[in-house]
This record gives C-alpha cells, sequence and structure tokens, in this order.
C-alpha cells in the first residue's frame, strides 16, 4: 500500500515538469522576438526533462538516497529557472507591439477596476450618517434621472404660493430623509436665499400622485 503511495506522489510529480513543459511550449512562437532569451529557455526545457524522467517511479526508486533528495531539490532550481525565464520573456515580449497592446489593455482594465471600487467605496460611503444628520443610500442614475424629471414640476409650484419661489435647482440625486419622506434633494435657489430643497412623491388615499416639496434646514 505504501509503495503504491508513494509511485502516486512520483507520478504526480512527473505530471507537474509535464505541465511545465506545455507551458514553455506555448513559448516557442516567441522565441523570434528580439532579446527572448533562448538559452533560458533551453535550460528550462532541459531541466523539465531530466525532472519528468528522473521521478519517473521505474527511475526514482533506484536512484541511492542522496540521489532522491537531489532529483527534490531540482523541482526548486527548476521553478527558479522557470521564474526567470518567465520574467525575461515577458519583458520581451512587452517591448514588441502586441506586447504594449496587452499591457494598454492590460493598464485600462486596472483603471476600470479601480474605478468601479471606488465607485462602490463612495456607494457605501453615502449610507453613512452626514453632517446634516440625515442617511442617505447608494443611489443609481436612473433614480437620479427620476428626481431630475421632477424638477420643473418643483419649480412651477413653487411660483404663486406662500413659500419662497424657487428659481432653479442644482446637484439634483436621489435621497432619502430622516426628516420627511422626500426621496429627492437639491441646492435651490429662490427669492429669498438658497437652500437644500427636498421633494418627491407620494400617494395620496385616492391613490393619485402628489408633488411635495420642502426646505428643512431653511433657507441661507
Amino acid at each position: 500500500m505504501l509503495i503504491r503511495l508513494l509511485k502516486v506522489i512520483q507520478w504526480l510529480v512527473v505530471a507537474f515538469f509535464l505541465f511545465f513543459l506545455l507551458m514553455l511550449a506555448f513559448d516557442i512562437p516567441k522565441l523570434s522576438i528580439r532579446g527572448a532569451p533562448v538559452v533560458l529557455f533551453g535550460l528550462t526545457v532541459a531541466l523539465c526533462i531530466a525532472g519528468a524522467i528522473l521521478h519517473s517511479p521505474k527511475f526514482f526508486f533506484r536512484l541511492p538516497l542522496k540521489a532522491k533528495f537531489g532529483a527534490y531539490a531540482g523541482i526548486l532550481l527548476t521553478m527558479i529557472v522557470l521564474g526567470t525565464y518567465l520574467g525575461r520573456m515577458r519583458e520581451a515580449y512587452e517591448r514588441t507591439p502586441a506586447g504594449m497592446a496587452e499591457v494598454e489593455r492590460e493598464r485600462s482594465a486596472a483603471i476600470r477596476e479601480a474605478a468601479e471600487a471606488a465607485a462602490m467605496a463612495e456607494a457605501a460611503a453615502n449610507a453613512v450618517m452626514n453632517g446634516n444628520g440625515e442617511v442617505e443610500p447608494s443611489r443609481t442614475s436612473a433614480e437620479d434621472e427620476s428626481c431630475a424629471e421632477l424638477v420643473s414640476a418643483v419649480i412651477d409650484m413653487s411660483k404663486g404660493g406662500r413659500g419662497p419661489e424657487i428659481i432653479e435647482v442644482n446637484e439634483v440625486r436621489a435621497h432619502q430623509s430622516t426628516k420627511s419622506d422626500a426621496t429627492c434633494t437639491g441646492e435651490a435657489i429662490t427669492d429669498r436665499g438658497k437652500g437644500t430643497v427636498e421633494f418627491g412623491t407620494e400617494k395620496t388615499p385616492q391613490g393619485n400622485e402628489l408633488l411635495t416639496s420642502s426646505f428643512p434646514y431653511g433657507l441661507n
């Protein structure tokens, strides 16, 4: 049973070297690149072939004990040489037009991922209580657009009323305040000053949409 297990382990080691050889085979077309580490490629291939042969069960178990330890030390040596080769080949490839294009794509993808991560962090920050004692959940652009569509109606509603007449509303965004049921907010300029206006629609008992607006923090 133990011998069978040791044989399985050795075949796994052989598969390990064969995987390296398969990976190197894909680099053969790149050897014509100027500055490609051809010598390192040949050395890595030789080490992988030698490692596969030495660790094959029929050969490995015939080796002296010291040679067995040496065969396993060869795995570490092969990995060091392989890592050095891959680094040099990568440098040579990145100097080619195709390599530079690939680097640019990777850089763009990294920037895009960073932007997405920043957007997620901002959305999470919007869920934290701000200085006005309000809780701002993460917003979507669709919700912001819905709020923007209500601005003209809010401005029209303010005209001729008892409250301040709104001239324009900027920085409109979806919002949920703890002080009202409004779902939108914006920075309003009125005939009596500036302030944060909260507005939105709500259902009446009859099922109609009612537009509401207020200045919960007053005007400056």
